[in-house]
């Protein structure tokens, strides 16, 4: 690949290598490794993480805390970078994008195309390690939801069961108390006639009797003297 080609790349910040012309100059010396590509900004970790349950999610956790929780080893040139470099030469066919990224490969003796390569695939089993944890918690969600909606809808069961058992009770109670009430209004009011007619009766008796016995002074009374 011509030198002018990698000025090129160099000029509109696609590549972060020395100049050969300016390398050799320098007396062997090595060029420093590329800066990490600096990744968007991503909303912080709540702090309150460990207070969740295992089946929450933490959303927007950044890709670098993910990386490094999956253990991915560094690499002198990410993945991120080099596709940086290949969104710059989109415009480009195929096979000069291969011949570009190879001339920067063989430019810089920091980094290989291999180890980036390796990086990506690292990465990639990482996100998708994490996607398989994800898409776990959401099923674990769904079943304990499940369960919590099945258990509460037993409770409610239960106690609308209880609730029917009292007012059947209240209402069978108070049947019984009107029977009752029934029962004695009506046992008052036939006791009142009962002595009613018992009165009446022993009036009579005692009427007839009162006068078989002023027969007797009707009977012997002293004439009355004439005038």
């Amino acid at each position: 690949m011509p030198s002018g080609f990698l000025k090129a790349l160099k000029k509109v910040g696609l590549i972060d290598v020395d100049d050969p012309v300016d390398a050799a100059s320098g007396a062997g010396d090595t060029a420093p490794p590329p800066a990490q590509a600096s990744a968007p900004p991503a909303a912080a970790v709540p702090a309150s993480v460990e207070t969740l349950s295992a089946t929450d999610i933490v959303e927007s956790v950044p890709l670098e805390q993910i990386y490094a929780d999956g253990e991915v080893p560094s690499c002198p040139y990410p993945a991120e970078k080099l596709l940086k470099v290949l969104a710059g030469l989109r415009a480009m066919d195929v096979g000069t994008r291969r011949a570009a990224i190879a001339a920067m490969d063989a430019a810089d003796d920091s980094w290989r195309i291999e180890d980036v390569l390796l990086d990506a695939e690292c990465k990639i089993k990482v996100l998708e390690s994490r996607k398989k944890m994800l898409a776990s918690q959401a099923q674990a969600a769904d079943t304990e939801a499940a369960a919590r909606v099945s258990e509460r809808e037993t409770q409610q069961q239960q106690a609308l069961d209880n609730v029917r058992k009292q007012i059947a009770d209240l209402q069978a109670l108070m049947e019984r108390e009107v029977a009752k009430a029934t029962a004695d209004k009506a046992a008052a009011l036939a006791k009142a006639q009962a002595i009613r007619g018992a009165g009446t009766r022993e009036m009579l008796r005692l009427n007839q009797e009162i006068d078989r016995l002023r027969e007797i002074s009707a009977t012997f009374a002293a004439p009355a003297p004439a005038r």
